[in-house]
């Protein structure tokens, strides 16, 4: 069983590549309007429902008003339509993949696994649908079955480009520290733009002692993406507890929480402001 699941701040990208708005993902399709169905948001979904009614088998119309839905802030609806898709089709991946993402946001892990186990088990799941899925098994702490979705995906591949962060962020989790440099540094190739691949090849490279290159890497991931919160973090511990500069160590974290979101997975808020306890 997988203990370490805690710890300095890597990063996922998968769960925002599943709603279609960042990376390539499953192949979800953008919603289509006749001409006559211009105008807001809500005469838009009207004409996709209605749709849906004369078109009782096929599942893209409620997934399109799903993601018009959600556009519009209203994720009980969203979830509503992509359920009602998924009726149609229960391996419908992109009704699935938005389905998993909203889950995800609200924290409801259970029932995300329920919709992408079948697809899943499809020998075409695409790996974004498999990487959603070891994301989900992950945050319900079912590590052994996030773990053996993220091995399957180990194999070289294009998913790479999209799901490296999200792979290196689940082997970061595991028990398997060793190898997460590996992992890491793949996902790094595949994409050397991505502030998170930085991010967690800097995690990687401080698991393994090597704070330098650690502190370097956690650099470059801001120098990328300035807005990006774990980075700060990271180097606040880098600071504070590697090299033993506390007033370093308070700098990254205030930098860090003027951008976080509350989380500190190592609870070191306090000792930020005690600079003799370590």
């Amino acid at each position: 069983m997988n203990g370490y699941r805690n710890g300095i701040l890597p990063i996922a990208i998968a769960t925002l590549v599943l709603s279609g708005c960042g990376g390539s993902g499953p192949a979800i399709e953008d919603p289509v309007l006749d001409s006559g169905a211009s105008g807001s948001a809500s005469v838009q979904i009207e004409s996709l429902l209605e749709k849906a009614t004369h078109d009782p088998n096929e599942p893209y119309w409620f997934f399109a008003a799903a993601a018009l839905q959600q556009e519009a802030g209203d994720v009980e609806a969203a979830q509503a339509s992509l359920r009602a898709s998924l009726e149609r089709d229960p391996v419908y991946e992109p009704a699935a993949a938005l389905f998993g993402k909203l889950a995800f946001d609200r924290g409801e892990h259970g029932e995300a696994i329920a919709v992408l186990a079948p697809c899943a088990e499809n020998f075409t799941a695409s790996p974004a649908i498999l990487t959603a899925l070891a994301l989900h098994y992950d945050a319900a702490a079912r590590y052994d079955e996030a773990d053996a979705l993220r091995e399957r995906l180990a194999v070289p591949g294009a998913h790479w480009v999209d799901q490296g962060s999200s792979l290196a962020y689940l082997h970061l989790r595991s028990d398997d520290l060793s190898g997460a440099r590996r992992t890491a540094e793949n996902a790094l190739i595949a994409d050397a733009e991505s502030a998170a691949n930085h991010n967690n090849y800097g995690i990687a490279l401080l698991y393994q002692g090597d704070p330098k290159a650690a502190e370097e890497s956690f650099a470059q991931a801001i120098a990328l993406d300035p807005s990006l919160p774990a980075p700060y973090y990271n180097l606040a511990i880098v600071s504070k507890y590697y090299y033993f500069d506390d007033e370093a160590g308070a700098e990254w974290f205030e930098k860090y929480e003027e951008r976080g979101h509350g989380q500190d997975p190592d609870g070191i808020a306090s000792f930020m402001t005690n600079g003799d306890e370590r």
